[in-house]
């Protein structure tokens, strides 16, 4: 399994897109998640990252904030992660963006 096949994705997009039923964002704006955007995913595993980094020490070390300033460069990897793994393998990506 790759990093970006990793359940927490599904589980993290669920909660945070799909998680208050009829009049969640994924439902009401379904197309836009059909298939989930590989910005989307970027940013996903962007917070996953930030939230491991916080937990480190194995405990909550707080004080840095989420933000576009902080966090564009690591988004940016992923992105491009996710660019050149669906070059290596289409396929996949196809099936896990339809997820």
């Amino acid at each position: 399994m790759g990093i970006y096949e990793h359940p927490i994705l599904q589980d993290v997009i669920n909660a945070q897109w799909f998680s208050k039923k009829k009049k969640s964002d994924g439902i009401v704006f379904g197309s836009a998640f059909n298939p989930i955007p590989d910005p989307v995913i970027a940013l996903v595993f962007t917070a996953v990252e930030y939230a491991i980094k916080q937990w480190a020490s194995g405990f909550l070390v707080s004080g840095s904030q989420f933000s576009e300033v902080d966090y564009h460069d690591m988004y940016k990897r992923h992105v491009d992660g996710l660019e050149e793994w669906r070059h290596f393998s289409t396929r996949t990506t196809q099936a896990l963006a339809r997820h």
